[in-house]
């Protein structure tokens, strides 16, 4: 009897062995790439979504100047439109606007008469010169006046005048 050799036993068995990695490696690259198509289509979709999103809010929205020629953005309330309460004002200030992230929102009936105030919060960081998104809910009772302003304040910790600033919204009721 002849000796058996043990590395030709196991020739077929590595090769066997090496052709079902090689496939499974195959078959893992291929269904990653699938998936990672679907993810690209998928996230083609999200952006396109997003920029007809962008030009909405862009068409909707309204550019103002501050008593000092500061560049605001407020998509709502608009000029002129009837206003309920509560009252969502949103836009963009500079975020230097703001202190701590916060800034004061008045609201005034047509015979000036404070009708509610609260603080608009900005979404980002406030550290910034940036336009910075911010967010302000404000309660009121209903006026006698038809007619009344929003005012947006710059925040002024300092107190000194010549940091001061607003932007007042023709709202009617």
């Amino acid at each position: 009897m002849e000796p058996t050799n043990p590395t030709n036993s196991k020739a077929p068995k590595i090769l066997a062995a090496f052709i079902i990695f090689v496939i499974a490696v195959v078959g893992v690259y291929f269904w990653q790439q699938r998936e990672i198509n679907d993810l690209q289509s998928r996230n083609d979709g999200l952006l396109s979504q997003l920029e007809e999103s962008k030009k909405t809010i862009a068409q909707s929205s309204q550019s103002h100047k501050s008593n000092k020629g500061v560049e605001v953005t407020i998509y709502s309330p608009k000029n002129n439109s009837i206003i309920t309460t509560p009252l969502v004002v949103v836009g963009q200030v500079p975020g230097s606007w703001s202190f701590e992230a916060q800034f004061p929102v008045q609201l005034k009936d047509s015979e000036g008469n404070v009708l509610g105030e609260t603080s608009a919060k900005l979404q980002g960081d406030w550290m910034t010169d940036e336009l910075v998104p911010f967010i302000a809910t404000l309660e009121f009772k209903a006026p006698s006046s038809q007619t009344g302003t929003l005012t947006l304040q710059k925040d002024n910790p300092s107190g000194l005048t010549k940091n001061d600033d607003s932007l007042t919204v023709p709202v009617k009721f």
